[in-house]
């Protein structure tokens, strides 16, 4: 299939986008998955600083959350791009594997098996920036969610989800890849480069979980100081 042939995925409809990721087919694939992801993150990260730039409670935090969304609008970009330039490419290696698996001459085989690999390097190169663009969202969504206004944790929350999901499923592309490599300065740098990511993305996960639980904990703080004050819900609350 061409470049031509490949739909804009972001003009399709939501339902058609979806149907397409569920389709059996390599394109829309795990790297625009991951591509969309991230832009969902940005997205939701965009949201909170607006509405807590409503509300003049925070109008301490706004600055910062103003860098922070310069930041974003960076990314944003390069996500909308990513999901479809992923699937161009990987459509390219996917090709050139048909091509070399159909081949029965030898010489020709491994001159196919070469461009093969040879797609496959940008085709790799994609999600690992992908990974390394999610993991920098992901950091500026806990700003997000530490500076914005608290009743849309919700959506910081999520954004910062969204954004480590987009980051370590890129890097499960990435490395999957890598095994087609049997060495190489390469396959080295890149996988030196994933590691990386990899080492950061674990930090993230630990600063997310430690959010979670700090509001976990706030829940629980809460219904015991309605305990004590004997506010509680009544049965008359339950059935309103």
């Amino acid at each position: 299939m061409h470049q031509s042939d490949i739909p804009h995925f972001l003009q399709l409809s939501t339902n058609e986008l979806m149907e397409k990721f569920g389709s059996g087919h390599h394109k829309p694939g795990s790297g625009s998955a991951a591509a969309l992801l991230g832009l969902i993150a940005c997205q939701l990260m965009k949201t909170v600083i607006l509405a807590t730039r409503r509300n003049r409670a925070y109008a301490a935090n706004f600055s910062q959350l103003e860098f922070v969304d310069s930041i974003l609008s960076q990314h944003d970009p390069f996500f909308r791009e990513a999901v479809q330039q992923d699937s161009v490419q990987f459509d390219r290696f996917h090709q050139a594997r048909l091509e070399r698996n159909a081949c029965t001459d030898k010489p020709e085989k491994r001159r196919l098996a070469d461009k093969a690999r040879e797609e496959l390097m940008p085709a790799t190169q994609i999600p690992l920036d992908i990974a390394n663009h999610a993991a920098d969202a992901a950091e500026k969504g806990m700003i997000v969610y530490d500076l914005g206004a608290s009743h849309v944790r919700g959506d910081s929350g999520v954004a910062v989800s969204a954004a480590l999901s987009s980051c370590s499923g890129a890097l499960f592309v990435v490395y999957l890849n890598l095994l087609q490599f049997r060495g190489g300065h390469w396959a080295v740098m890149t996988r030196a480069a994933a590691d990386s990511i990899k080492e950061r993305y674990q930090v993230l996960q630990s600063e997310q979980f430690r959010r979670v639980s700090r509001i976990q904990t706030e829940g629980i703080d809460n219904y015991q100081t309605e305990l004590q004050l004997g506010i509680g819900i009544t049965d008359e609350d339950e059935t309103t």
